[in-house]
């Protein structure tokens, strides 16, 4: 809640609450669906299939937020990043040192 503006609050707190209700509501029926079909034990294992999926796409979703937000910018945590992608590359050998150096001044 602290991300959003004041004013906003009120909408995000509904938001939030409409759409853990809506989850809520569609797991039950769902797990209950898959345990017939196939299994009690399998209902833990679409729920390691979905979660893994929740993080791969949190993690998208924070690096393009991340490249959007350093794309044109001078800020330090992007420097920072950089920095470590060039001393990976040479690490790696794959680009010679005193070249493209992103250093901060």
């Amino acid at each position: 809640m602290g991300l959003v503006p004041p004013a906003n609050r009120g909408a995000a707190l509904s938001a939030y609450s409409g759409f853990l209700d809506l989850s809520l509501g569609i797991t039950g029926p769902l797990a209950g669906y898959i345990a017939s079909e196939f299994g009690y034990g399998s209902v833990f294992l679409f729920a390691a299939i979905v979660a893994a999926a929740a993080v791969g796409l949190s993690t998208l979703l924070y690096m393009r937020n991340a490249r959007a937000e350093c794309a044109g910018s001078n800020l330090s945590h992007c420097r920072i990043n950089a920095n470590f992608k060039q001393r990976a590359k040479r690490k790696r050998g794959t680009d010679p040192p005193g070249r493209h150096r992103v250093f901060s001044t």
